[in-house]
């Protein structure tokens, strides 16, 4: 998960984001698309804590750290 902080300066706003997971016979856990804010990178989401879709109190690092299964991301780029 450290290697999301080298490559948190690439990622853009609008990118679909995948969260993967060790969970089984899953590949993603959750999604959403990368906002940025004052150059920081967070994620909007469907939340399933607020109730509706949302931006991340935290950054996209932050968010992942508190997900224990988290693996990582896969980025999709639309063009």
């Amino acid at each position: 998960m450290e290697k999301l902080r080298i490559f948190d300066s690439k990622l853009e706003g609008g990118e679909i984001v995948g969260i993967t997971t060790s969970l089984g016979e899953l590949d993603i856990i959750h999604a959403g698309i990368i906002i940025e804010v004052n150059q920081k990178v967070y994620l909007m989401h469907a939340s399933s804590d607020g109730g509706k879709v949302m931006i991340s109190r935290n950054t996209l690092y932050e968010y992942l750290m508190d997900i224990k299964s988290a693996t990582g991301i896969m980025v999709v780029r639309p063009q």
